[in-house]
Order: structure tokens, then sequence, then C-alpha cells
């Protein structure tokens, strides 16, 4: 049940941002995603 929830919530969040017509949120958060592993490889 909880993963259940767990994709809904993202479904939720999703479609408040592409309401909201605003894409760049996400491509930066796709970018700091990949930032990270980055850093700590560092």
């Amino acid at each position: 049940m909880s993963a259940a929830i767990f994709l809904l919530n993202m479904l939720a969040i999703g479609s408040f941002f592409m309401l909201r017509g605003a894409p760049r949120p996400a491509a930066r958060t796709v970018e700091i995603k990949v930032d990270v592993p980055a850093n700590q490889r560092r």
C-alpha cells in the first residue's frame, strides 16, 4: 500500500507542475540528482 501511495503522490506532484506549466524545476531536480553523485565521487 505504501508503494501505491508513493506513486499517487508522485503523480499528484507531477500533475501540479504540469498544470503550473513549469518544466524548468523538474529539469533542475534532474540536474541536481545527476550532480550529487558526481560530488560524492569527488
